[in-house]
């Protein structure tokens, strides 16, 4: 029930934007705006149902300032209600990507040593020096430990990601 993961995401930096608006007549007008980026991309996620995973944080995602490209459009038509309240409908497009990011999975060391201390206990009566032998399991966990120090995997360039959407936009502009 609920929320079954959670990944928030950052883009911030730099954004070049340009916004145009046209009077049709004193009643309408219309605008519209462009925007490009090369924002920095961070990702922070929870996988709750990976019991391997560390909880809260599961996933980080990183790229520096301008890892990653926005391009934003949107136009609007308004029209007078009274002379201080107009209605206006529009429509929104973002597109945000970002490539080779740096990645980070937290894993949940008490999960890898927890099944390693049961088979060393229950199956081998506590001869790690025995288990570390034949044990493909108990091999598959010890390398997992070497190769993520402090249970952290660290991948450079792995991620490729991205981000679109669509929408219609329908409000009332306000003068005071």
């Amino acid at each position: 029930p609920g929320i079954s993961h959670k990944y928030e995401v950052e883009w911030s930096g730099p954004y070049l934007a340009l916004d145009m608006l046209y009077d049709i007549n004193q009643n309408n007008a219309v605008n519209a705006f462009v925007e490009f980026g090369l924002p920095s991309y961070t990702a922070t996620g929870d996988q709750p149902y990976r019991f391997d995973w560390q909880h809260p944080t599961s996933v980080e995602d990183k790229s520096g300032l301008g890892g990653a490209f926005h391009l934003g459009l949107g136009a609007n038509w308004s029209t007078a209600i009274t002379d201080s309240i107009a209605l206006s409908i529009g429509l929104t497009y973002d597109y945000y990507t970002v490539s080779d990011a740096d990645a980070k999975t937290y894993l949940s060391e008490e999960y890898y040593m927890g099944i390693y201390n049961e088979r060393l206990n229950n199956i081998y009566g506590g001869d790690e020096q025995a288990m570390l032998q034949k044990d493909g399991v108990a091999q598959n966990i010890m390398a997992i430990k070497e190769e993520c120090p402090g249970w952290v995997c660290t991948t450079n360039g792995e991620i490729e990601s991205f981000y679109k959407s669509m929408g219609i936009r329908v409000g009332v502009n306000a003068k005071f």
